[in-house]
């Protein structure tokens, strides 16, 4: 039982938004117009009939006044069937204006989603462009900040190398010129060396021919003396008295140096003149 009061509760629902639209109202007053119609083309028929039959019948005042009241009837229903079609040819008509509001409105509001439809997808391939640009612009930066950053650091690992490179040649540059005055310092001095020692060479040489020349030259006088004729003694009783010799005081020993000194000094000078 609560399953049929359930149903015909669904169905009176049904019909009242049926004819809460008014699309609907107006199809159910065609089909009520329509009906009544049908109602009326019966009624008529069955005048049609009534009348051919009363036709028949012989003249009387009975058949003119029936006849009278069958074509006053017949034109009531005629006039009640003219208004039935006008009114169904109003709600026809209405019914397909309304139709047509209502194509038009689903063609523009169809035209609305697709509208909507082709502007979101549009934001949506926007936005994924912008995305995808987005990110093509981040990658580049990123790679960008990469490719600088390695350039700055093969710049500062060159600025290093160039200068431990300078520092390495400005090292080996004093070195080189370091051993360089070292060596010519030690040239120099050997040089200075070798030309004293050749000079010291020399002035002994010197001192040595001097020396040499002058007990040559004495020599030389001695031999001259001893070669000369001899001198009379004179009488022994004139003659002085002899003394003892003496060897010759040549003083505290001396080295040739110390000797010759003079010599030496008197020959250095000379050297030095020339």
């Amino acid at each position: 039982m609560r399953h049929i009061v359930a149903a015909l509760l669904v169905v009176a629902f049904a019909a009242g938004c049926s004819l809460a639209d008014p699309v609907a109202k107006r199809q159910r007053a065609v089909d009520d117009s329509k009906q009544r119609i049908a109602e009326y083309d019966d009624q008529l028929s069955k005048i049609a009939d009534e009348r051919k039959s009363v036709e028949g019948q012989a003249d009387s005042d009975a058949k003119t006044a029936r006849l009278a009241a069958l074509a006053k009837e017949e034109e009531g229903l005629q006039a009640k069937k003219a208004n039935e079609e006008a009114a169904i040819k109003g709600h026809e008509s209405e019914i397909a204006a309304a139709a047509e509001a209502e194509a038009k409105a689903a063609a523009e509001k169809e035209a609305a989603e697709k509208e909507a439809m082709a502007k979101e997808a549009a934001d949506k391939e926007a936005a994924a462009k912008a995305a995808a640009d987005k990110e093509t612009a981040e990658k580049a930066a990123v790679e960008k900040a990469a490719a600088d950053k390695a350039a700055a650091e093969k710049a500062e690992a060159d600025r290093i190398a160039a200068e431990k490179g300078a520092g390495e040649k400005e090292g080996a540059d004093k070195a080189a010129a370091e051993k360089a005055a070292a060596d010519k310092a030690a040239a120099e001095k050997a040089a200075a060396e070798k030309a004293e020692a050749d000079k010291t060479a020399a002035e002994k040489a010197a001192a040595e021919k001097a020396a040499a020349d002058k007990a040559a030259a004495d020599k030389a006088a001695a031999d001259k003396a001893a070669a000369a004729p001899a001198v009379e003694a004179p009488p022994a009783d004139k003659a002085a008295p002899k003394e003892t010799l003496k060897n010759a005081d040549t003083g505290p020993y001396q080295l040739f140096e110390e000797r010759y000194a003079a010599v030496i000094k008197d020959v250095r000078s000379a050297l030095l003149k020339r």
